[in-house]
């Protein structure tokens, strides 16, 4: 691919769970270079030291508005160019949306817990059902990254005593470490739920327990269908929920046009917001 020709064999590549997916060309190459937001920030600040510039070009991609189509860019995509001090163009493509958020709605980073917040999934979890998440602590302060029951055995995933612990394993991840988690319940043949979970890759023991199933609850176990075990010092970054192999919650953390913070579901087309008192904590646009 040479500047000024017709990307015609130019391959899309789609960046699954980045709202926005870039693909920089760069000329003295002549060849995409796929990265995710952030890496395509430091590649423009790599390449246009002027800072009115590199301010200008960052903001352009943050803001997704200011596109500029040219024979460079692939047909049908919306693409930034940004020029070097020696004016060398260096193209980003732009994918917009791909969280699948309507208008109204910017897609964060994460969103934190600072006091008393926590969203209500609606979601009663059975023999079946999957949560994903991926989560990060702000201090080692215990509390319930998500959960069904008050009681941390096989319920809920929870920062205890400064480490994560899922499945009743306490793990030798602080709770500071940035951590994806996949914990499935099943029951066995006497009714008792299984619980079966990986953490970064790490598989921990199963854990069985006879605790009611109820529903499941953000930021907070929940004692009795009661506000219990905060996690006040947290960030939750994306999470998921499959039941019988079916997506019932694809959480997105997000900001509404009044600046309402909370988690846009994508499957049901809902804003979920905080049910306790105080507002979350919104990360950064991306």
């Amino acid at each position: 691919l040479e500047l000024g020709s017709t990307a015609t064999e130019y391959v899309p590549f789609c960046a699954t769970n980045i709202k926005i997916a870039t693909t920089a060309y760069n000329s003295a190459r002549f060849s995409p270079v796929v990265t995710e937001l952030n890496d395509t920030i430091a590649t423009i600040r790599d390449v246009v030291t002027n800072t009115i510039n590199q301010t200008k070009a960052i903001a352009d991609l943050q803001a997704t508005k200011q596109t500029r189509p040219n024979e460079n860019c692939p047909a049908g995509k919306k693409c930034l160019l940004v020029e070097d001090n020696d004016g060398t163009p260096h193209w980003y493509e732009i994918i917009e949306n791909a969280y699948g958020l309507p208008s109204g709605y910017t897609a964060l980073e994460y969103i934190e817990n600072t006091d008393s917040q926590y969203i209500n999934t609606g979601i009663t979890v059975n023999s079946g059902t999957t949560v994903i998440a991926t989560f990060q602590g702000t201090d080692d302060d215990r509390g319930a990254v998500f959960g069904y029951d008050q009681d941390y055995t096989g319920t809920m995933m929870q920062c205890y005593n400064g480490k994560w612990r899922v499945n009743n394993t306490t793990t030798d991840l602080p709770c500071t470490t940035k951590a994806t988690v996949d914990i499935t319940w099943t029951d066995d043949t006497s009714g008792r739920h299984v619980s079966t979970a990986t953490i970064n890759g790490i598989t921990v023991p199963t854990y069985t327990n006879s605790r009611t199933y109820r529903t499941l609850m953000l930021f907070q176990g929940n004692g009795w269908d009661n506000a219990n075990n905060y996690w006040t010092g947290g960030k939750i970054y994306s999470l998921n929920i499959t039941q019988n192999n079916t997506l019932v919650r694809n959480f997105v953390p997000a900001r509404n046009s009044s600046g309402v913070i909370g988690m846009y579901d994508t499957v049901s087309g809902r804003f979920f917001t905080n049910a306790g008192t105080g507002t979350f904590v919104d990360g950064p646009e991306i």
